[in-house]
């Protein structure tokens, strides 16, 4: 039987899911949806983002000029989660598969490490 842990993980999961396939279809509704008000975004090299609305447009702001991300796997634990996917065209950088750390609070996405771990 699934318990209310697993439960949790899962949704967590399909959030993430979500997320890159929001990102994917430039689907700025179901993103802002995804994070909490005050999120943090880390950015791949340094530098952070703080807020929802500021996160939202930089992920935009990605998609318009032509970043992609093909979602891997993920796995969590309680209250984080490290995703895998495989990024193109992404300002500056090679395609690479790229390791995320997200951490959850309450729901929502509170924190990203972009690109925290990565293959290159």
């Amino acid at each position: 039987m699934l318990q209310v842990k697993d439960a949790v993980l899962a949704n967590r999961n399909l959030q993430i899911l979500t997320g890159y396939i929001a990102f994917n279809a430039r689907d700025r509704d179901t993103l802002e949806g995804l994070f909490c008000d005050h999120a943090v975004w880390h950015k791949m090299g340094g530098g952070t983002i703080t807020g929802k609305q500021a996160i939202v447009d930089y992920l935009i702001g990605l998609y318009d000029e032509g970043t992609r991300a093909e979602f891997v796997g993920a796995g969590s634990q309680d209250p984080n989660a490290i995703t895998l996917d495989f990024t193109t065209d992404f300002p500056g950088e090679p395609d690479h598969f790229c390791a995320d750390k997200i951490k959850f609070e309450g729901g929502c996405i509170k924190e990203v490490w972009h690109c925290a771990t990565d293959t290159r």
